[in-house]
């Protein structure tokens, strides 16, 4: 009675929520900072510029005017020695370290 574009038999069906929340455990037990729910504002460079050394957090307690409310915390600096940006090719932050070091320059074309 099913497609065949649906017919799994032999297959795995997984739920995407479940294995993220798997793999974070796992991480965090070799000693991987998973931090949900919070987003990089801002790359953080060393001295010369050239190397990323973390991300900054957005602040926090903002209205929509832009104004601080009582709530109001500023970003935090998290520094590392390997930062893995994961939000996706269209990221925002990965749009800006993609157009720093020019990584599209030898993409092949789709």
């Amino acid at each position: 009675m099913l497609p065949k574009s649906i017919y799994n038999h032999g297959n795995y069906i997984i739920s995407l929520t479940e294995l993220t929340e798997w793999l974070g455990e796992h991480a965090e037990e070799i000693g991987v900072d998973v931090l949900p729910g919070i987003s990089g504002d801002e790359i953080l460079f060393d001295k010369s510029g050239d190397a990323v050394v973390g991300v900054r957090t957005g602040d926090m307690g903002i209205d929509k005017n832009g104004e601080m409310k009582d709530s109001y915390e500023p970003g935090i600096d998290i520094l590392a020695k390997q930062t893995i940006f994961t939000e996706g090719c269209r990221g925002s932050l990965s749009e800006r370290l993609k157009e720093k070091y020019d990584l599209e320059r030898n993409s092949p074309s789709i």
